[in-house]
């Protein structure tokens, strides 16, 4: 989208998703946006779901977000319904 935000889109079958990556100055994520359903009845409309990232951490090389807060933007303003912290990590080779 520009140099601090890429959008991705990934296709399954007939489904589509796409989410939007906000990064800083120093490409670090800040925050990713997604238009998904809260409700899953038929009158259902999609929201904007936000996740912000609050804090990175050094990790086995790698900066990984620790600290992040998920929320849907409702009309009566921004309702955070989950929050994670992480804690311990443990990688793959």
């Amino acid at each position: 989208m520009d140099a601090y935000s890429a959008t991705a889109t990934m296709n399954y079958g007939v489904l589509t998703g796409s989410a939007t990556y906000f990064f800083d100055e120093h490409y670090e994520l800040l925050k990713v946006e997604a238009w998904r359903y809260k409700e899953s009845g038929e009158d259902a409309l999609p929201l904007l779901c936000t996740g912000t990232i609050n804090e990175h951490k050094q990790v086995g090389g790698l900066k990984v977000p620790v600290d992040m807060a998920i929320s849907w933007e409702l009309e009566e303003g921004t309702f955070a319904w989950y929050k994670f912290q992480a804690h311990d990590f443990q990688f793959n080779p």
